[in-house]
């Protein structure tokens, strides 16, 4: 557990805590010397729109949440499959509180 307590959060983690074994265990590659990553919301909390999210780790973790997914210039939770643009076959990102601005996502 002690080496557990160390592991950093992210809100998209590399890795899960297997509560049974009390065991890390990756959930996609990682790259040699990369940082393994846990989640220290729950799966449905990981839904929520970034600030949600944020507002959450600080008030229960004290921590402003810097990881790749809040630092992205466009909230991944209002992603939608389907790019309209011909050849595109990415996912359709909708830009700021939904004033209609979308754009393929890279």
């Amino acid at each position: 557990f002690a080496t557990l307590a160390r592991a950093n959060h992210a809100c998209a983690p590399n890795c899960i805590v297997d509560g049974d074994e009390g065991t890390l265990r990756t959930v996609r590659d990682v790259p040699l010397g990369g940082m393994l990553t846990i989640s220290y919301l729950d799966e449905a909390t990981l839904l929520l729109p970034r600030d949600r999210r944020r507002t959450e780790l600080s008030e229960r973790w004290d921590f402003m949440c810097g990881c790749s997914r809040c630092a992205a210039a466009v909230d991944d939770t209002r992603r939608f499959q389907g790019c309209p643009s011909a050849g595109c076959g990415g996912d359709l990102l909708v830009e700021g509180g939904g004033g209609g601005g979308a754009r393929p996502s890279p």
